[in-house]
C-alpha cells in the first residue's frame, strides 16, 4: 500500500504540465530571451493542454488519466496544432524558445501518431523531452537528474497500472529519437 502511495505522488508532481515551468525559466534566463517569448511558451506548453484536460474531466468526459485514445487524440491534436503556430510565430527572432517549441511540436506529433496505435506514456515523454533540451542547452547537470527522475515516474506508472512496460518504453524512445531528430533538423 506505501508503495502505491509513493507511486502516486511522484506520479502526480512530475505530471507532464509541471516541466516547462521551470524548464522555460531556466532556458530563458541563461540564454536571456524575452520576457514576453517565455511567458507566452509556458503558458502554451503547460496552459492549453491542462486547460483541455481540466475542461473535459469538468464535463466528465474523461478520467484523470485521459484513457480514452479518442480524447486523447484530441487534446493532442489540438496541443499538436498551438505548439506549431507558437514555433512559426517564434522562429523568425529567437532561436532558443523557436527550438524548444520545435522540440516540442515534432515529439507531440509523434505522439500523436503512435497514439492511434497504442497508449504510450505522455509522463515518461514528458520528462524526457526536458532532460534532452537541458542536455543540449545546459545546464546538463539538471539533465542528468531528470534522466535519472524518468525511471521513476516510469516506475510509478507501472505501479499504478496506467500503462505497460512497453508502452513505458515507448514513451521513452519516443521523446528520445524525436528530440534529437529535432536537434538535427532545427538547431
Amino acid at each position: 500500500m506505501e508503495k502505491v502511495r509513493v507511486a502516486e505522488f511522484i506520479s502526480k508532481e512530475l505530471n507532464p504540465y509541471v516541466h516547462p515551468l521551470y524548464l522555460l525559466p531556466l532556458l530563458s534566463a541563461r540564454y536571456h530571451q524575452p520576457l514576453h517569448s517565455t511567458l507566452l511558451c509556458i503558458l502554451v506548453l503547460s496552459g492549453v493542454p491542462l486547460t483541455l484536460h481540466t475542461l473535459l474531466r469538468t464535463l466528465h468526459l474523461t478520467d484523470s488519466d485521459v484513457s480514452e485514445s479518442p480524447k486523447r487524440i484530441l487534446i493532442l491534436t489540438v496541443t499538436l496544432l498551438t505548439y506549431l503556430l507558437l514555433y512559426l510565430y517564434l522562429r523568425s527572432y529567437t532561436k532558443i524558445l523557436s527550438y524548444v517549441m520545435g522540440t516540442y511540436t515534432l515529439v507531440t506529433a509523434g505522439v500523436t501518431l503512435l497514439t492511434l496505435l497504442d497508449r504510450i506514456s505522455i509522463h515518461v515523454t514528458s520528462t524526457v523531452v526536458p532532460a534532452y533540451l537541458l542536455y543540449v542547452l545546459g545546464p546538463r547537470e539538471l539533465s542528468y537528474l531528470l534522466y535519472t527522475l524518468t525511471p521513476l515516474v516510469a516506475w510509478s506508472r507501472y505501479v499504478l497500472r496506467k500503462h505497460t512496460l512497453r508502452q513505458l518504453v515507448e514513451g521513452f524512445l519516443t521523446a528520445q529519437l524525436l528530440s534529437y531528430l529535432a536537434h538535427l533538423l532545427l538547431w
